[in-house]
Formats: C-alpha cells, structure tokens, sequence
C-alpha cells in the first residue's frame, strides 16, 4: 500500500476525482485496485456480526494513522489528495446510514471499556489468544466468544448482532469526520452536488405554461447531515474507559515475558488516558462542534436554493436546523457560541423567510433555545443569546411591518415552554428588561410602533411568568388553577395562535380532573378559532358565528379575530377544523352530554 500512495496521488486529476473518486465506479477500479479491493471488503463486513466487522474497523484506522505518521505526506496538498482516495469509504458509510440512526437511538448493546482506548488488543492479550487456539474448531469459535464477551457485557442475540456498538459506532464516525476534514470542503461540496441530480418533471400547469421545473435529489446531503448530527450526539458525553480485568492466559509463561516491556507501555499509556480523560473528551468534542459548523456554514451556502425551496418548508432544512437546534442544547465553550450566533445571523440575513413564512416550529424552535441560553452561566453567551432575540424581533417586524408577527407569537410561546421547565424566572425577567433597553438604543425603531411591542411582549411575558410561578401552589385547587390559564387565555383574545395554545392545555387540565364537558368546550373553541381562519380564506362559507348556538361565549372570545394575529395560517386547515370538531364529540358522548352532539354535526355538514 505505502510504494502505491506517490503513484496514486500522480494519477489523481481534481476536475474528474469527483466522478472517479466518489465511488467503487470501474475507473476507481482500473486505476486504484488496491483501495478498491479494501472498501469492498469493508463494505461487505460492516453488514456482517460485530467478530467480522472490528477488523474491516481496525483496517481503516490503522490505514488512516499510517497517512498522519508518514513524513513524504507533510504537505497540505499531498494530504488532501490523499484522503480524497477515501470518498468511496465515506460513501459507503453515508449508504449505511440506517445502521448509525438504529445504533445511536436505540441501546441494544451495552459498550464495556476495552483496555486501549483506541481499540487495539494489547501484545500479551494477543499473544495469548493466538497461543490457545487449536485445530479443534470448538477451541477456535470459544475463544472468539471470550473475546467478544470481552467487549461487552453480555452475548450479543441474533436479532441484534448487526449493531454496532459504542465503541464501533465511535470510531467509524471519527473516521468519517477526519477525512471530510482532510479533504478540500470545496472538493466535499462538489461531492455533494454530483449526487443531487437535477431531474426535470413537468406538472400540469407547467405544461399548460410551457415551463419546466426542477426536482433536485438531496437523498445524500440528507444523510451526510444526519451523520453530522449524529457524530454531535455521540460525542457529546463520552464515558470514561475502565479496566475490564482481561488477563492473558497462556500455555508457556516464558512466551508471554517476551512482550512485558510492551504491556508495561500499555499500561501507562491508559493510565495517562484515564487520568486526563475529561479534558480529552472536551477537547475532541470542540473539534467534532468546529469540525460541523463549517460544513455547515458551506452547506448552506453551496445549497442555499434547496434549502429556500418552499420558504424553507422541506426535509432537507429540517435537516439542518435539526442540527442547529442540538448545537443551541449542547454545553458547548463560548467561541463555539460566538461563531455559532455568527451562523444564525448569516441565516437570518440571507434566507428569513426560513424563520417567518415556513412553518411556525423554525422560529418557535429557535427562541426556546435562546431563552432558555439567556440564563447561561458565562456573561457573553447570555448577551449574544439577548441580541439574537432582539434580531429576530426586529428583523420580523421590519420585514413585515405588522403587529403580531412570527417571532413576537414565537417568543410568548417559548417563554411559557421555558417557564414550565424552569425552576428560577429571574433571568427572564432580565431578558425582557434588555430587550426594552436595546429597542431605547436602536435610532432607527426606538420611535416606532415597534417600541410599543415590545413593550407589550414584556408585559404579557411577565404576566405568563407571574402566573406560572402560582400553577404549582395551585396545584391542590383545581378550579383556581383552571381560572389561572383561563386568565392568560384571555389576555391572548384576537391573537389566535396563542389564544389556540392555552386552551389547549386548559382542556389538558380538564382531561386530568374528568371534567368532560368543559373539554369538549374547549375544543369548541378551538374549532370555532380555525373556522374564522377558513372563512377569511373563503373556505367555509361561516365562522365562528356558527357556533354561539352551542355556547353563548363564542361570539364575545373568538369573533374578535385580527388578521395580523395569525402568524402561520398553515396551522389552520380543514382537517384540523375537522380533528378538533371530533375531539368535541368524543368528549361530549363521555360526558353523555347526547343532545348537543347533533346540533355539532349539522353545522360541519
């Protein structure tokens, strides 16, 4: 392999390596055989049983370590080329992703701690393995199992032996990381791209235009994402390694005082690896954190037309913010923050109707996360976070230039989700106290009727705390808790999303004490909000009149409906009209309330 690497780096060619290089193609074949001979047998044995896969595992490793130790490969150059001779690995490892999604959700197999952190047996261990095998096939196949059972816990059963384990899933993802790493990302995004063929469908109405539109297969970029995300989550928390207890067993002692002085090598090198382990851990998940935030940060520059496709309601910008949204909850150190923020506000900049016209979770998402970052330990993580709320904020409005945008029904809701799984609410009530003090220094919207917003937002922030803080003394008193969401239920009449939010948890409640009746008011309610929607939208022919019928008080509560209150309309549908109508049923027939079960049918036929 080493006599090949000069004469493989000389044949590479940039502008054809990516149609040569990205796959086990026949060019890869003719010109790279012995490369190509290794991946396919590493492809074939990562779908076999964890005693056949390590080894195609420790194959990779060893041959990405040679690469780093080799002195004729010092040059930034040299290396990238090299490594770009292992895109077909990490099209094969793309093409498995179904097993790294399976292996990282699911614990089917508990990782036991081997005795070198890096996976390899030690010499004596070896040794002795080697030395205690017989022609007897029985010996052979017990002593495999000792090993296996070695590095895990118990037998791994039939049904799962295709995991992978910890340990494997560990380093099949660093190599994975290491080489897009290694490799020019420009080179990475042609990679990318050559697989997100254009494919022209033609639709009806354009054909009736004369127009084709493009389909663009992102199947791989929405894995190479997925692998991203999981590569965050794995190496979130690592777990200290320990010392299984493995001792060599052999038939002649005097063969295994041969490999002593390794083994004592072996031995202090765990023991500075576990001595300094957290601080190994933390550093290897910087760069695993650093290591993402440029390939996303190119990602969603190279495919900014994907991800805008349908203002950003599509899987694969679900992909992405998924990963934003993990890198918002992990402990990360503050420069990762700093150039994290730096990223959204690029997003934020260049594509905002990702946030305000795509589905309200973006947004709703995002300002959870930032709040709950407002009560950060470290100062400059809790402003960057303030700031970024305030952008959100005043980008929406100023875009829009309504009252009761995405991002101001956005905050409310994050705030009440923050307050519900918060102990302390003081650092909410100095995230409020920033946002008017940022509005007073912006010369540009201090004299606005933005000012007055968000001083609207800060108050109704502040009453959701205010009453929150008293849902758990009223805990004990079920109608004085119901009173206390009615009340905040109330403040939110002709701001419809909220409004839709707090009876819903109103008929939570409810549900809890068996009040069946008041249950199935609430969703009466509910439905008599989205049928206001469906009416402007000349949907239905009535709205919410249709149902003072049934209860007086939906005249006075959901008529007063503002039509710069709705900030995702996509939310109110005839089916979810539909769902909610049933729902009233339902709760209406178990609290044998019959009569008015008919009244609710008429009015849907």
């Amino acid at each position: 392999m080493k006599h090949l690497a000069l004469e493989m780096v000389s044949q590479i060619k940039i502008d054809l390596a990516v149609l040569y290089l990205r796959d086990l193609c026949e060019n890869y074949e003719k010109y790279h055989f012995l490369l190509w001979l290794v991946f396919s047998q590493v492809k074939h044995i990562l779908g076999q049983s964890y005693e056949y896969r390590k080894y195609g595992i420790r194959l990779m490793r060893n041959l990405l370590i040679k690469h780093n130790f080799d002195d004729r490969y010092n040059s930034e150059e040299k290396r990238c080329r090299i490594y770009m001779l292992y895109l077909p690995f990490v099209t094969i490892l793309l093409e498995k992703y179904d097993l790294f999604q399976d292996s990282s959700s699911k614990s089917y197999i508990e990782s036991c701690s081997a005795i070198d952190t890096i996976g390899s047996e030690s010499p004596v261990e070896s040794r002795s393995n080697t030395l205690s095998k017989t022609k007897d096939g029985r010996a052979g196949r017990i002593t495999s199992s000792a090993t296996l059972n070695a590095d895990f816990k118990f037998y791994i059963p039939e049904d799962t032996s295709m995991m992978l384990s910890q340990r494997d899933l560990k380093e099949l993802l660093l190599m994975f990381l290491h080489i897009i790493k290694s490799i020019d990302i420009n080179f990475m995004m042609e990679y990318l791209k050559s697989y997100s063929n254009d494919v022209l469908i033609k639709g009806k109405q354009a054909a009736l235009l004369g127009l084709e539109t493009k389909k663009i297969d992102c199947s791989l970029l929405r894995r190479f994402l997925s692998l991203i995300r999981i590569s965050l989550k794995t190496f979130l928390h690592l777990p200290n390694l320990k010392k299984t207890g493995r001792t060599a067993v052999s038939a002649n002692p005097s063969s295994v005082s041969r490999f002593t002085k390794a083994d004592d090598f072996f031995k202090s090198y765990n023991s500075f690896i576990d001595s300094n382990r957290a601080e190994l851990d933390s550093n290897l998940h910087c760069e695993v954190c650093l290591i993402v935030l440029d390939f996303m940060e190119k990602i969603f520059s190279t495919f900014k037309d994907v991800f805008d496709i349908n203002c950003g309601n599509n899987d694969t910008m679900k992909d992405l913010f998924d990963i934003h949204i993990l890198l918002l909850q992990l402990n990360t150190s503050a420069a990762i923050r700093k150039h994290h923020f730096a990223m959204l506000r690029q997003i934020i900049a260049k594509s905002p109707q990702i946030l305000y016209k795509a589905t309200n979770n973006n947004c709703y998402s995002l300002c959870v996360e930032l709040l709950r970052l407002t009560g950060n330990s470290i100062e400059n993580v809790r402003n960057e976070a303030k700031n970024m709320i305030y952008l959100i904020l005043r980008t929406n409005y100023y875009t829009t230039g309504v009252l009761y945008h995405r991002a101001y029904v956005s905050v409310i809701m994050a705030s009440s989700t923050v307050v519900e799984n918060s102990h302390s609410f003081n650092f909410l009530y100095e995230t409020m106290k920033e946002l008017c003090n940022l509005v007073k220094c912006d010369e540009v919207m201090k004299n606005t009727v933005f000012s007055g917003e968000i001083s609207d937002l800060t108050k109704r922030v502040k009453n959701i705390i205010r009453l929150t803080f008293r849902f758990k003394e009223l805990e004990s008193d079920p109608e004085c808790l119901v009173d206390a969401h009615w009340s905040i239920a109330n403040s939110f009449i002709g701001v419809p999303e909220l409004r839709q939010t707090w009876l819903e948890r109103i008929a939570s409640l409810h549900e809890r004490y068996q009040n069946y009746s008041e249950v199935a008011m609430c969703y009466i309610h509910i439905a008599a909000l989205i049928a206001n929607t469906l009416k402007r939208k000349s949907t239905l022919s009535e709205g919410a009149d249709v149902f003072k019928i049934i209860t007086p008080n939906i005249t006075q509560n959901e008529c007063s409906f503002k039509e710069e209150g709705l900030s995702d309309e996509s939310k109110h549908t005839i089916a979810e009209f539909v769902a909610n109508v049933n729902n009233a049923c339902e709760y209406l027939i178990k609290a044998e309330r019959y009569e008015v079960v008919p009244d609710i049918c008429k009015k849907i036929l």
